[in-house]
């Protein structure tokens, strides 16, 4: 499976206890260059994942779930480890009954893709927004099978679009929806099971940029070359801005 040369950085997990990951990218000069940092305060004992194309894959969202079978090759690296159990943290949060059971309702090889990149070159990184900072996905729909979990949408976009253009509109088509993971669990929100909020950005071979979030059970498409290339956890992408507007860079 041949991977596109752009260049893709990885920063490993940091220690402490901010949780603070962040998404660069450089675009303007010949060689583009995009970063993420994991500064969590824990390991999710991430994994890498050579997914080949022809896979069958669904959303993860039930029985209206969309479907389709992976047009690209791609390399991800996955939080799926921590979700079955494996490492010190998981085992503090109780989130697996046993290395490779995991949570109910996940799939260890579909589950848990927050970064890759696909032969053609398109990349994603999908980093922490909390429910608390304004994530808020939508209700399922009940009439088609356009469903999908957060947690396999970096997949669907790799193995469906070479583009980011492409991944923009195909993204339009679906239902991010809103569930909780590990139901056998009490989450640090004290409810039933984990709530995980998030929000994606992805960059291509020609430089182009987009960022994807849910707000207010509504999907936010941020899409430029020049306005976003930044992404931290949180605040939502269009405080960010205002933020940054706050400086003289």
């Amino acid at each position: 499976m041949k991977i596109s040369p752009q260049l893709f950085v990885f920063a490993a997990t940091l220690p402490g206890s901010a949780q603070g990951c962040s998404r660069v990218l450089q675009n303007k000069f010949d060689t583009i260059v995009a970063g993420r940092s994991m500064d969590w305060g824990f390991s999710f004992e991430d994994i890498l994942f050579l997914n080949p194309p022809g896979l069958e894959m669904d959303g993860g969202a039930g029985d209206l779930s969309v479907e389709w079978t992976s047009k690209y090759g791609s390399i991800t690296s996955s939080i799926i480890p921590f979700f079955a159990g494996y490492g010190d943290a998981a085992k503090e949060y109780g989130t697996g009954i046993g290395p490779g059971e995991g949570c109910e309702g996940l799939t260890f090889e579909k589950d848990g893709s927050v970064d890759g990149v696909n032969t053609e070159g398109l990349a994603v990184h999908v980093l922490e927004l909390g429910e608390q900072h304004g994530t808020q996905y939508a209700q399922p729909s009940a009439a088609d099978p356009v469903n999908i979990s957060f947690m396999r949408w970096s997949r669907y976009v790799l193995d469906n679009f070479a583009t980011v253009a492409e991944a923009v509109e195909g993204l339009k088509t679906l239902t991010t929806i809103d569930e909780r993971m590990c139901n056998g669990i009490v989450g640090p929100d004290g409810q039933t099971g984990v709530h995980l909020g998030a929000h994606m950005a992805m960059e291509d071979t020609t430089g182009d940029s987009a960022i994807i979030e849910h707000v207010d059970g509504e999907m936010q498409i941020y899409h430029s070359r020049t306005d976003a290339l930044v992404m931290t956890n949180d605040p939502p992408f269009v405080q960010q801005k205002e933020l940054l507007a706050k400086y003289d860079l």
